[in-house]
């Protein structure tokens, strides 16, 4: 009977066995929940890097047209920029269609327009429902010296509470940058 005994306590139960399985599922469950919301949250690292990129690209846009920018006369004191769904929307008209500059001369106006269009393509690069503002911020003597560009697009936010998530959330960031043309 003592060899039977020392069979018995030798070893793991099945129960025991099944018990610690589930341990490591759980584990590994909470590690896999952990690792989606580290690639969420990395992905609207990413937009929120694209956006300020955009916004800073579009800066650049605007230094390159100087004698536009800083005419009072000319350019406009808002111009508002919406991509959403594949298309983008520029107001005022005068700036949303214009020659191809790339091809032919333009004046400075068309040379405007026709850089405005090309930088508003990159705003579908970023999720939908983004929106563009550029604002005539402040003028020194007869001309503008700045303007803000402002960029708001449409996020989405997870918010992890033991072991999971447990709430989403739609935000509207935003990220501005001062232009002195």
């Amino acid at each position: 009977m003592k060899e039977l005994r020392k069979h018995r306590e030798s070893g793991f139960t099945l129960i025991e066995a099944l018990i610690a399985l589930l341990i490591v599922m759980i584990g590994l469950l909470g590690v896999a929940g952990m690792q989606a919301l580290a690639i969420h949250n990395s992905t609207q690292a990413h937009i929120r890097t694209l956006a300020s990129l955009d916004a800073h690209s579009l800066a650049s846009v605007m230094r390159a047209n100087r004698a536009y920018w800083t005419d009072v006369a000319a350019a406009p004191a808002t111009v508002s920029i919406a991509a959403s769904g594949g298309s983008v929307s520029i107001s005022p008209a005068s700036l949303a269609a214009g020659p191809d500059c790339s091809a032919a001369t333009c004046t400075a106006a068309q040379s405007a327009a026709y850089a405005l269009n090309q930088w508003a393509q990159s705003l579908l690069d970023l999720p939908s429902a983004t929106k563009a503002t550029i604002t005539r911020a402040a003028v020194t003597g007869s001309a503008p010296s700045a303007y803000l560009v402002t960029l708001q697009w449409s996020e989405q936010n997870l918010e992890a509470k033991n072991q999971g998530v447990t709430k989403s959330t739609t935000t509207t960031p935003t990220t501005s940058v001062v232009v002195q043309p």
